[in-house]
């Protein structure tokens, strides 16, 4: 049954919005059976706020969201609402146009949403989202080659996640560092930044998520052939990266320049087959340009191993294609 008192409503919505964090699927489900018990009775605002709760849901569950009811709960809370629904708004927004790969139009809507937040507010400022826009920011900039950038998004993000009491996420960030420097060639930067997070990481006996830190690791280490240092990050990654099927030594979508790592693992051990084996895989399994630009760079490197003039020379061609168009 739906809530009409308007005590009630509030602690319901409160409740939701917790929901929204903690079980998104819940969330929805409560916010539909609400809206189907109230008949068409519920009043606008009531309506509104519950459709913006099950927007975050839904984009928390990487749902696809309908950009026009997105833009429509936009107008209004810009009109009608407080800071944090206005944050929220936006920042969902710029969500949809990134699952698009639209990132200039997402970094406008992350802007915009960043704007919106009343960071003076310290009671009522909702710093969990504004430190998830900053992450998603830092995130576009440095995919984007602007280390400078990432770095001061990345700052604020781990400012604001600390004030929201959100720790693991800020150590998650904190790692996004380490792809920074990785992109900056600061070798013992890299090195620093994911031993510092795989220590703040163990207290919480998370395997997976100590995985997912020593990406930028394993990369430096294999692109300077230490290939005895670089195994054992290798086989943890391998064993606990919940993105990586061990069977079918296949990546999630978006995660394909493990490939090029592993390619170039077997072309320094000299198991030329199966570097070109995942040097392939890489080029077969995507269009992303930086990826394109990783695995025909592998796959120059391998030919000019073996010696085949003729390959070398499409590789070459190939590599700096992707380049100019990744840049």
């Amino acid at each position: 049954m739906a809530c009409t008192c308007g005590g009630r409503m509030e602690a319901e919505l409160s409740h939701i919005d917790s929901l929204t964090e903690a079980d998104q699927s819940a969330a929805i489900a409560r916010i539909d059976s609400i809206t189907a018990a109230s008949g068409g009775g519920m009043g606008r605002s009531v309506r509104m706020r519950l459709a913006l709760l099950r927007a975050k849901a839904c984009n928390k569950l990487l749902l696809p969201l309908n950009r026009d009811s997105l833009l429509m709960l936009d107008g209004y809370f810009t009109d009608h609402g407080t800071p944090n629904e206005r944050m929220l708004a936006k920042y969902i927004i710029g969500c949809s146009y990134l699952d698009d790969n639209d990132a200039p139009r997402a970094v406008e809507c992350f802007q915009k949403a960043i704007s919106c937040a009343d960071t003076l507010d310290s009671k009522n400022c909702d710093y969990k989202t504004l430190s998830r826009i900053y992450g998603q920011l830092g995130v576009i900039q440095e995919d984007q080659m602007l280390p400078t950038d990432a770095l001061k998004s990345g700052n604020c993000a781990i400012q604001y996640s600390l004030m929201a009491k959100d720790t693991l996420y800020a150590i998650s960030i904190y790692n996004l560092y380490a792809d920074i420097y990785h992109q900056l060639g600061m070798y013992d930067s890299v090195m620093s930044v994911c031993d510092r997070s795989v220590s703040m990481l163990k207290k919480y006996d998370n395997p997976q998520m100590i995985a997912s830190v020593f990406g930028a690791k394993m990369f430096m280490m294999v692109e300077r052939n230490e290939m005895e240092k670089a195994k054992p990050y290798i086989d943890f990654y391998e064993k606990n990266f919940r993105l990586y099927d061990s069977e079918t030594k296949s990546m999630e979508d978006g995660h394909e320049i493990y490939y090029y790592i592993k390619g170039l693992s077997y072309l320094y051990e000299n198991r030329l087959d199966s570097a070109e084996y995942f040097f392939r895989k890489e080029l077969r399994s995507t269009t992303d340009f930086n990826n394109l630009q990783a695995a025909s760079r592998g796959l120059y490197l391998l030919y000019k191993r073996r010696g085949v003039n003729d390959s070398i020379t499409k590789y070459a061609e190939m590599w700096n294609a992707a380049t100019d168009s990744a840049y």
